[in-house]
């Protein structure tokens, strides 16, 4: 009878081994599926392209008013006449483009840095003219619960100054990168490193911020642009 039960005992534990192994292993399927596409840093989201992450949390638990987009940059070795820009494009729900829905460098006022779009939602940095030193080269500060009812996108574009003329293109750039924060906390969100091959390229749409349902979310998008600012700009009229 002891032998009896011990057999049992030891078939049951096979048995549980079995089912516990099994189950770790669907769990790595599951989370290597999912680490195809979103990696967590500590508390940072590192974002490959065409994911997204919700704001949610850090809006409604966290309090967050203001969300910051730096972006970053290497300049292009051997160039002394590099200069890239940042471009937000405020779109309405079908992607066009609204009214004064441009927010870059020739709307800084005479008195310099910061400037902002019309409506004062969005404010920038300011003109970085090299790409040189370490931290966010140009930032984009989106105050959330300012932007207008009808912007339902804002796509964010690094594009080089007169990148045709100076036979420059973004596969040439060493590294780009853009993140979101909590302007208030510093803590960052989300990160995207832009490895994606994009010679050719003048332009770079990066990431975009956009509503969805009562919240908003942030996407890596990496796509290759070409044309000067004012043709890429157009393209969403």
């Amino acid at each position: 009878m002891f032998d009896n039960l011990l057999n049992a005992g030891k078939n049951l534990l096979n048995a549980s081994a079995d089912a516990l192994a099994a189950g770790t292993n669907n769990l790595s399927k599951r989370i290597n599926k999912m680490s195809d596409k979103i990696e967590e840093n500590g508390n940072t989201i590192v974002l490959t392209k065409g994911v997204n992450i919700s704001l949610e949390k850090e809006i409604t638990e966290n309090g967050m008013k203001k969300v910051c987009i730096g972006l970053a940059w290497d300049e292009i070795p051997g160039a002394s006449d590099f200069d890239a820009d940042t471009v937000v494009v405020m779109l309405d729900e079908n992607g066009k483009i609204v009214n004064d829905g441009a927010v870059y460098y020739r709307l800084a006022p005479a008195s310099g840095k910061p400037f902002k779009s019309v409506d004062g939602s969005i404010a920038h940095s300011g003109d970085n003219l090299t790409g040189k030193g370490s931290g966010d080269d140009e930032t984009v500060t989106i105050e959330l619960d300012a932007v207008p009812a009808h912007v339902a996108k804002l796509d964010v574009i690094i594009n080089i100054h007169d990148a045709v003329a100076r036979g420059q293109n973004f596969g040439q750039v060493p590294s780009c990168k853009a993140r979101a924060y909590n302007k208030e906390s510093g803590d960052v969100l989300a990160k995207y490193d832009l490895v994606e091959d994009f010679s050719g390229a003048t332009a770079v749409h990066a990431v975009q911020l956009y509503r969805y349902e009562d919240t908003w979310k942030f996407k890596a998008i990496g796509a290759p642009l070409t044309g000067n600012l004012i043709q890429i700009v157009d393209k969403y009229k």
